[in-house]
């Protein structure tokens, strides 16, 4: 698993941009670590599985780098890109919780 690279696309009304990724940590059914890099971004995140009270919690761990001229960027737009990005990872984790959640159905 550690090592295997992969592509992701971000897409939103504006348009497009395409990462490339790879898995840099892997403990199965505990963790999940990868780094993506862009034009524009550096990212390093991981995803860890915590058994709490019954129910499964997931953390999210992120880094992210600006790199080129977007670093100057964000000097003046660094608090809208960070609510963007905070508003995409939601989502991720509200579409993580759903495909978990059928998953769960089709099995029970």
């Amino acid at each position: 698993m550690v090592g295997t690279t992969f592509e992701e696309t971000i897409s939103d009304r504006k348009g497009s941009t395409t990462l490339r990724g790879v898995i840099t940590k892997w403990e199965t059914n505990k963790l999940v670590g990868f780094q993506l890099e862009g034009h524009y971004n550096r990212v390093e995140t991981e995803f860890q599985l915590e058994s709490e009270n019954g129910y499964t919690k997931v953390i999210q761990r992120a880094k992210i780098e600006f790199i080129s001229f977007t670093r100057f960027v964000m000097i003046f737009m660094g608090s809208f890109f960070k609510k963007k990005i905070e508003k995409e990872f939601a989502s991720q984790f509200e579409r993580l919780k759903d495909l978990c959640e059928q998953a769960q159905e089709s099995i029970g």
